[in-house]
């Protein structure tokens, strides 16, 4: 446990100066990798008026899985039941969770045990947050809550990039600073 609230304070102090959202991801995965076991671990896009979500980054995936791999979103997916969920997702085996529909990508994976949980952007849900097992994996509801809180700090990443790119947009000739005064409102919850 102390641990992970030691990963958990790294990851938003690191967070809080200001790297780039896809280095938060990756130390993200790297903590996921590290502390809930994984073999794979990913995050997962969501795109506007896209049915499905790109695998944005990851560890531990065969070559050319990240970037081009997609995760259907629709009920019936493991992805689209997760986004409806409002909680994270366990399943200790998926060869036994025939309501979803198999992913190519999870089956060449070998996966298994998984733990899916959404990643909520200021425009709403911006993706998910996974670990992956290619063995049988009981993760725990405190796993999950674990997995939620890495998701948070990805989240409140996400947001302060969605204002930079809203103050550059309203003022094509002035950059919107990294932090200071100039800071974005707290996301509301």
């Amino acid at each position: 446990m102390q641990q992970r609230q030691h990963a958990l304070t790294t990851l938003r102090r690191s967070a809080a100066g200001d790297p780039p959202v896809e280095r938060i991801v990756a130390d993200a995965l790297d903590i996921i990798q590290s502390l809930l076991d994984a073999d794979h671990s990913a995050y997962g896009s969501l795109r506007a008026g896209e049915d499905s979500l790109l695998l944005t980054v990851g560890r531990g995936w065969e070559d050319g899985v990240i970037g081009r791999a997609r995760l259907a979103t629709d009920p019936t997916s493991l992805a689209g039941h997760t986004l409806g969920l409002g909680r994270p997702l366990i399943i200790e085996d998926l060869r036994f969770a025939p309501q979803f529909r198999p992913e190519p990508v999870l089956i060449a994976a070998g996966t298994r045990g998984l733990l899916l949980t959404t990643v909520r952007g200021q425009r709403g849900t911006s993706g998910l947050l996974g670990a992956f097992t290619s063995r049988r994996r009981l993760y725990s509801p405190e796993d999950g809550d674990f997995l939620r809180a890495l998701s948070d700090v990805i989240a409140a990443a996400l947001y302060r990039e969605d204002w930079r790119q809203q103050i550059a947009s309203r003022h094509p000739n002035r950059r919107a600073p990294p932090g200071g005064d100039s800071a974005p409102p707290e996301p509301s919850r």
